[in-house]
């Protein structure tokens, strides 16, 4: 079974230094810390983690795993998934 590196062992690993990895992805080296130390990115790149998750993991070498288009589903929040019903069924009631 082979062991998954994490994002900061596998830029040790490499020899490449946080800013070194900034500047090859255009990040500012604090997004690449806070993701490095497993702290949630907020505001504005929030929205954009896991693309800058990817994109470390990319740029590494790292392989990660796939997910299936199911689980996307159970990521959805589920007071976000009750509103849409609650809005579908409000649209099909007036729509008749």
């Amino acid at each position: 079974m082979k062991k998954t590196l994490s994002i900061k062992e596998a830029r040790e690993l490499k020899r490449f230094s946080i800013e070194f990895v900034a500047s090859k992805l255009k990040l500012d080296k604090r997004i690449i810390e806070d993701i490095e130390k497993g702290v949630k990115l907020v505001g504005i790149h929030s929205y954009y983690e896991k693309s800058y998750t990817d994109s470390i993991y990319k740029f590494l070498d790292i392989e990660i795993e796939k997910q299936k288009f199911s689980n996307t589903f159970q990521q959805v929040n589920n007071n976000t998934y009750t509103l849409i019903v609650i809005y579908f069924i409000i649209f099909i009631f007036f729509s008749l």
